[in-house]
């Protein structure tokens, strides 16, 4: 017999989607999370904002802000885009328990 802990750790999580690796999953922890700071975010908006053309009452698209924001907060801090993105993505598959398959080596 099980225990509970065992048959809980043997559930798959949802499958993994290499077209979603690294951005989207990426996307994801931030609009889950409070991890992009909020300074960040609102001139994103802004700026996003003042792109829409006059007339439009809807707002910009979250994970397009979201996007800037990501951009905007690497800048800020010297760290390295598509760095940031492989680990904000990986953050989001392990708390999400999505295995991401390792790519097989070569062989020598």
């Amino acid at each position: 017999m099980t225990s509970i802990a065992e048959a809980i750790a043997k559930l798959p999580g949802p499958p993994f989607v290499p077209a979603r690796y690294p951005y989207e999953y990426a996307l994801d922890l931030a609009l889950d999370h409070a991890i992009v700071p909020a300074e960040h975010i609102e001139e994103a908006h802004r700026q996003a904002r003042s792109e829409l053309r006059s007339g439009i009452k809807r707002g910009p698209d979250r994970r397009a802000v979201l996007r800037r924001a990501i951009v905007r907060w690497c800048r800020a801090n010297g760290e390295q885009l598509e760095d940031v993105y492989v680990l904000m993505a990986d953050r989001y598959l392990e708390l999400h328990s999505i295995d991401r398959p390792v790519p097989a080596r070569p062989a020598v």
